[in-house]
């Protein structure tokens, strides 16, 4: 990303892998630092929440297989299954 002085400004990453079942599952803590993260399911039906206790029925976005989601959410994030236990690829960007 280049800033307005025409300089590259460098970010770090994480690639993080997280089981996610029935349980609220916390994918990302609070981080004030945070520029972005990515969240890709991997497979199965996976709801997922900006905030704690994600549910089947209390969750901000529902992410099919594959599904990839970006944002810019800097507070907690937390996901959950409806029955099968999935894994999501988590990247976030400080």
């Amino acid at each position: 990303m280049a800033s307005s002085n025409n300089t590259i400004d460098s970010f770090i990453a994480w690639v993080t892998p997280i089981a996610v079942n029935t349980s609220s599952t916390l994918l990302l803590e609070t981080n004030r630092a945070r520029v972005r993260y990515v969240v890709q399911n991997t497979d199965g039906i996976v709801y997922l929440k900006l905030g704690y206790d994600c549910s089947p029925m209390s969750f901000t976005y529902r992410l099919t297989p594959n599904m990839v989601l970006e944002d810019f959410f800097q507070g907690p994030i937390t996901a959950c299954t409806a029955g099968q236990t999935g894994i999501c690829l988590v990247t976030e960007e400080v």
